[in-house]
């Protein structure tokens, strides 16, 4: 509502980082008694950059280059960071492509949904890029 009243305003849509700004507000507004939500902002910034930021349930945030939230994101969280910042790596791959990407999360969360019992039934893989936003879903365990 309040980006809506932002449009109306001033004709135009507020930047990914003001909107950063917004809910670090909202959050920080209600750390009383929190949403005890753990978000994660993803969009595109005025220069086709994308950009990725966490937040705690009292509205800290930090920019990022990728995230995860939930019980298994102790488990993922690792797997992201070698593939994405390639740490301790000789060799530096460079060559990744869409595909390669959402199959590797989907493996990533699918291994997670084995080894922890409160991640489960499916997931959404949001892929945004200049084009629009994409939304993968993943079925996974049932049981």
């Amino acid at each position: 509502k309040k980006i809506q009243l932002f449009v109306l305003e001033h004709s135009h849509y507020p930047d990914i980082h003001v909107i950063a700004r917004l809910l670090c507000v909202i959050l920080y507004s209600r750390r009383f008694f929190p949403y005890y939500a753990f978000n994660i902002l993803a969009g595109v910034d005025e220069n086709n950059k994308g950009v990725l930021y966490n937040y705690d349930s009292v509205g800290s945030y930090c920019e990022a280059t990728h995230s995860c939230v939930g019980s298994g994101s102790q488990l993922i969280l690792p797997i992201l960071d070698n593939r994405v910042e390639q740490k301790n790596q000789l060799i530096k791959n460079t060559n990744f492509n869409l595909g390669d990407d959402i199959n590797f999360v989907k493996d990533a969360i699918t291994s997670a949904t084995e080894r922890d019992i409160y991640t489960g039934d499916k997931t959404l893989i949001y892929v945004i890029d200049k084009m629009g936003i994409n939304v993968n879903t993943l079925d996974l365990k049932q049981d």
